[in-house]
């Protein structure tokens, strides 16, 4: 018996044809999607549970009338953050009486890689029962994180000397002391900026 070998090949074509039109998803699989983060630094950020932020410098400031310049601190420390996408806030409070409290606030947004934080927003107030009083206001933007995988500390940065560029807004008053300005080139004294995630 004689076997027509052009016509098997055809049968043989018009099965697995059938096949793949039945079954698409098992002979074309859908191809990978697509991350913003190829680098993964993205992933070790959101990963981080708190944030610190500081600023410092020789700054100056109207009191009551009188100018007056000295080296001043403003930050929060150890803010437990929720993340949302690439969004985290957080606040935490501290008693200083049972009426009287310290309240620490963050809100920022960092990129879709993770590379960098578009803008960090830290603030301080005082409740006396339960009314605020916002004592600083800081907004900083475009901070480069450095994507370290350490396991306590996933991203940092810290900044001394020309950090006038990442600082967008400061705002201070309190018992009629009033913030005026920083002097960003002092090289005494210079300005920091710190920045530091943690897991």
């Amino acid at each position: 018996m004689q076997t027509n070998f052009p016509a098997l090949i055809q049968s043989i074509a018009a099965v697995v044809f059938l096949v793949a039109a039945l079954f698409p998803a098992a002979c074309n699989p859908p191809p990978p999607v697509a991350r913003a983060d190829s680098t993964g630094i993205l992933d070790q950020v959101i990963q981080n549970r708190s944030l610190s932020v500081s600023l410092c410098g020789l700054m100056m400031f109207n009191d009551h009338g009188q100018n007056i310049t000295s080296f001043k601190e403003f930050g929060v420390k150890n803010v437990p953050l929720t993340w949302m996408d690439t969004t985290f806030m957080g606040n935490t409070t501290t008693n200083l009486t049972p009426h009287k409290q310290i309240v620490d606030h963050v809100h920022g947004i960092a990129t879709a890689n993770g590379r960098f934080l578009q803008h960090v927003s830290f603030w301080q107030e005082i409740k006396e029962d339960g009314l605020p009083d916002v004592i600083f206001d800081i907004t900083v933007y475009a901070i480069p994180m450095d994507g370290s995988g350490n396991s306590t500390l996933a991203t940092a940065f810290a900044q001394t000397g020309d950090i006038k560029k990442y600082v967008l807004g400061i705002d201070y008053i309190q018992d009629g002391v009033q913030y005026c300005g920083i002097d960003w080139g002092n090289t005494e004294q210079p300005p920091e900026l710190n920045v530091q995630f943690a897991r």
